[in-house]
């Protein structure tokens, strides 16, 4: 795929996921929850980034996903942006990854990528109650969308 190609498609995609992000309580607080299952070859950390930017300053947003490499990847493009990484959880399935998205004033300064803390995710039990869980999509709104590139 030429860089011509990709980056529409990860604006699309990332439109799509925002705009099918679920509202999650925690704590108190409404937080939005974003899938970083994207189409295939689609780099999870790349989706992220698409997102993270299309965040607002102060938000905080849970990322999940199935790969643990995405825990530890999001520590470091934290680190690159200068976002708050807050903590990550793992349910036996899925890792919830939580960052706080900072304003261009409040960036945190960049670290030594050796010295970065890598804590391990700490173990959650969740439970889903939708009536009739589907299996997860190839993309954003099902098996069925094909995404067209201009």
């Amino acid at each position: 795929m030429s860089p011509m190609c990709a980056m529409p498609l990860l604006d699309r995609v990332a439109s799509a996921l925002l705009a099918d992000g679920r509202r999650v309580s925690r704590d108190g607080d409404l937080l939005r929850e974003l899938d970083l299952t994207g189409p295939l070859l689609l780099s999870e950390v790349c989706l992220a980034r698409a997102l993270i930017n299309r965040l607002e300053p102060g938000e905080t947003a849970i990322f999940r996903s199935s790969w643990q490499e995405t825990h530890r990847d999001l520590i470091h493009l934290c680190n690159i942006l200068g976002h708050e990484y807050v903590d990550a959880e793992y349910d036996g399935a899925h890792y919830f990854i939580t960052i706080r998205v900072r304003g261009e004033a409040e960036r945190l300064p960049r670290r030594d990528a050796f010295s970065l803390p890598h804590p391990p995710a700490r173990r959650v039990t969740t439970l889903d109650i939708t009536p009739k869980p589907e299996a997860e999509p190839l993309l954003p709104r099902g098996r069925e969308e094909r995404l067209r590139l201009p």
